[in-house]
C-alpha cells in the first residue's frame, strides 16, 4: 500500500499556427532502497563477532606479522561500541515534483523554450546520533554540548558510545527556472540550456547516505540547525551541445573535397560552483563526530569557483570506394584547460568554544588570489587522443 506515485502529463497545442506548445507534468517519484545502509547496520550491529581492534606491534598480544588476531589479546577490554541501525519507522524517501514549459517555434528548425521546476523532497534520510542526552552546555550559538563520559547519566544506552540511526526525517524543495534554444537541421544542430535554480534541504547526506558524503548532523537535537543549500546546489548552469555538418558546393574540385565530409562536435558547460561546508579540527559538542562546524558558520554555505568546460570532438570521413570510407577521430577534453576546482581543504583551527583562532577565508585559493581554502582536488586536465576507424 505504500511507495504508490501517480504520475500526470498533458501537451496542449496553441494557436491555429502550430507553433506553440504548453507542457505540464505532476507527480511523486520513490527513492530506491538504500541496501548500503542496511549494510552498515548488519557489520555494525553491537556484537562481537564483528570488531576492530588496533595494536601497535609491542602492545601486549600483539601477533607478529603477518600473521592476524584470532582472538581478543590477554586482558584486552573492549571499548564502548558505535553501533548502526535502521528506525523502525523508516520509509523510502519521495519527491513531489510539478513542470510547466512553453515552447515556441521560431522558424521550421529553431524553437525556444520557458520552463519552471518546482520540487519538494519528504522523508529524506539522516543518520542521528540518539545515545547522547542530558547537555552539559551549550556553544555560543546554542548547540547542546554533551559529556565524553559513557554512563547512564550521559547515555541512553550505557553498553554503547554513539548509536547512530538512519531515520526518514528530512526535508527538502528545489525552484528553478530554464530556457533552451534548439535548432535541428541537417549541416548544423545545437541545443544550449540556461538554469537559475535553487535547492535548500535539512538532511546532511552522511556516506553512508551518498557516494558524496558529508560531515555529521552539528545538532542530535535540532534537525533544522543543519538546514541550507544541498550538496549539489548549482544556481546558475548552462549547457550546451553543438554539432556543425557543413556541406559546401563549389566548382573547385579541391575546396569541394577539403570542406565536405567533416563533422565538428563541442560540449559546453558553464556553471557556478558547488558548496562545502566548512569545518573546524575539533568535536565541538562532544557528541563523537569530528569536524563540526565553527560557530555561526551554515552548512554548506561556501561554493567552489565556477566552472568553465568545453569539450570538442573533430572527425573526417575520407571515401574510397562506394560504401568503404575511413575516418579519422580525434577528441579534446577541456580544450582550453581552464583549471577546475573539485574539493578544498576546509577545515580551519578553533578553540574549544568554537571560536576561530585565524580569520575565516572567504574565497578558494587560485594561482592570481592565494590565501583562501587550498584547492586538493580538480576535474580533468586537457586530454587529447586521436582514433582510426574503417567503414565498409
Amino acid at each position: 500500500k505504500n511507495n504508490f506515485g501517480p504520475r500526470l502529463g498533458i501537451a496542449w497545442n496553441i494557436g491555429k499556427d502550430n507553433r506553440t506548445v504548453l507542457r505540464a507534468s505532476t507527480g511523486i517519484m520513490y527513492d530506491q532502497a538504500m541496501l548500503g545502509a542496511y549494510t552498515s547496520a548488519i557489520e555494525s550491529n553491537g556484537l562481537p563477532t564483528r570488531i576492530s581492534v588496533s595494536l601497535s606491534p609491542a602492545a601486549a598480544g600483539a601477533p607478529a606479522f603477518p600473521n592476524t588476531l584470532s582472538n581478543l589479546p590477554p586482558g584486552y577490554t573492549l571499548p564502548a561500541q558505535n553501533i548502526f541501525t535502521i528506525d523502525p519507522k523508516f520509509q523510502n524517501g519521495y519527491t513531489f515534483q510539478n513542470n510547466l514549459q512553453v515552447e515556441r517555434g521560431l522558424r521550421n528548425n529553431l524553437s525556444v523554450s520557458l520552463g519552471l521546476v518546482y520540487v519538494k523532497g519528504y522523508h529524506l534520510p539522516v543518520v542521528n546520533n540518539i545515545n547522547v542526552i542530558n547537555p552539559i552546555g551549550t556553544l555560543a550559538d546554542g548547540r547542546p554540548i554533551f559529556s565524553g563520559a559513557i554512563n547512564a547519566n550521559t547515555r541512553m544506552d550505557p553498553r554503547f558510545n554513539q548509536i547512530n540511526v538512519v531515520e526518514s526525517i528530512g526535508e527538502s524543495t528545489y525552484n528553478a527556472v530554464t530556457i533552451q534554444f534548439a535548432r535541428r537541421s541537417r549541416g548544423l544542430q545545437f541545443d544550449v540550456n540556461y538554469s537559475l535554480g535553487k535547492g535548500v534541504d535539512n538532511a546532511p547526506a552522511s556516506g553512508t547516505l551518498s557516494f558524496l558524503g558529508e560531515g555529521a548532523r552539528s545538532d542530535p537535537t535540532n534537525l533544522d540547525r543543519d538546514k541550507g543549500p544541498n550538496l549539489l546546489d548549482i544556481r546558475h548552469n548552462f549547457a550546451g551541445s553543438v554539432v556543425a555538418s557543413p556541406e559546401v558546393n563549389t566548382d573547385n574540385a579541391f575546396l569541394k573535397a577539403l570542406l565536405n565530409h567533416n563533422q565538428l562536435g563541442l560540449m559546453l558547460q558553464f556553471n557556478s560552483g558547488l558548496p562545502f561546508t566548512i569545518t573546524s579540527n575539533r568535536d565541538l559538542n562532544g557528541d563523537g563526530s569530528g569536524s563540526d562546524r565553527p560557530l555561526n558558520i551554515g552548512r554548506n554555505s561556501m561554493y567552489f569557483p565556477n566552472r568553465w568546460n568545453v569539450d570538442a570532438r573533430y572527425s573526417r570521413y575520407i571515401p574510397i570506394r562506394k560504401s568503404v570510407r575511413a575516418e579519422i577521430i580525434a577528441e579534446f577534453k577541456n580544450i582550453f584547460n581552464i583549471v577546475e576546482t573539485q574539493g578544498v581543504l576546509s577545515s580551519v583551527q578553533v578553540d574549544t568554544l568554537g571560536n576561530p583562532l585565524t580569520p575565516i577565508p572567504t574565497y578558494v585559493s587560485t594561482y592570481s588570489k592565494p590565501g583562501g581554502f587550498r584547492p586538493n582536488g580538480g576535474f580533468e586536465q586537457r586530454e587529447f587522443q586521436i582514433g582510426f576507424k574503417l567503414h565498409f
